[in-house]
């Protein structure tokens, strides 16, 4: 494998390819610049020397806003899905949190797929988090709020089948505790400082160069 690629998709939108970079076993990269949308599809796919695809991924329905980052973790699998001859884990497909930072008491909403190659298995999805409270610890697509407190806190995502396999997965998301002094001594809450060549846009900041879409929030200079 000598390359992974990631382009995402949307309605009306121009298509935006990025070329990961490897850290040891995994692919990462930074996507910027990406048009807001609630139903953007970001496909993976793993290339060898010649350019000839080897696996691919998946990840839809993917929540995208300005100002706000979105985490998105999407395994590669081969072309063409085998059927298992012996048992095997689930595998999660893939796995969204939009947004990845947020301030104390606010939502995540959070996305999970998977699939298991044993035909007739079922796939539970379960999250587990060391505070704040989901919508519905069961299912895949939930609703996290997060504690009172400021803190970065690994949320877990885990697919178990009927055969008491599983497979999980944990995504970091950053809380941030709301102080009642913000950084202009004007005593307004603010949740997030912005500086440098970033402005506040919301509850979090962006770039100064972006237009901001979004009302006036918590962030602050």
């Amino acid at each position: 494998m000598a390359k992974v690629q990631v382009t995402v998709n949307a309605p009306g939108e121009e298509a935006v390819t990025k070329d990961l970079t490897q850290s040891s076993s995994q692919w990462t990269g930074t996507l910027t610049g990406l048009a807001e949308g609630t139903d953007r599809t970001f496909d993976a796919v793993a290339l060898d020397a010649g350019g000839a695809r080897l696996y691919t991924g998946r990840a839809a329905g993917v929540i995208l806003a300005d100002g706000e980052d979105t985490l998105v973790f999407i395994t590669l699998d081969e072309l063409t899905a085998s059927t298992a001859t012996q048992p095997e884990a689930p595998i999660l497909t893939s796995l969204t949190a939009h947004p990845a930072e947020v301030r104390a008491g606010s939502t995540v909403t959070l996305r999970a797929t998977a699939r298991d190659r044993n035909p007739g298995d079922t796939i539970r999805l379960e999250w587990t988090a060391p505070g704040g409270a989901f919508s519905s610890p069961a299912n895949g697509d939930i609703t996290w709020t997060a504690p009172s407190s400021g803190a970065t806190l690994l949320l877990g995502c885990t697919a178990s089948d009927t055969q008491g396999l599983s497979s999980s997965i944990s995504i970091p998301i950053s809380v941030h505790a709301v102080s009642n002094t913000g950084s202009s001594g004007s005593g307004r809450v603010c949740c997030k400082h912005c500086g440098g060549s970033s402005k506040p846009c919301g509850d979090s900041c962006i770039s100064s160069s972006y237009k901001c879409t979004k009302p006036a929030g918590c962030a602050c200079y």
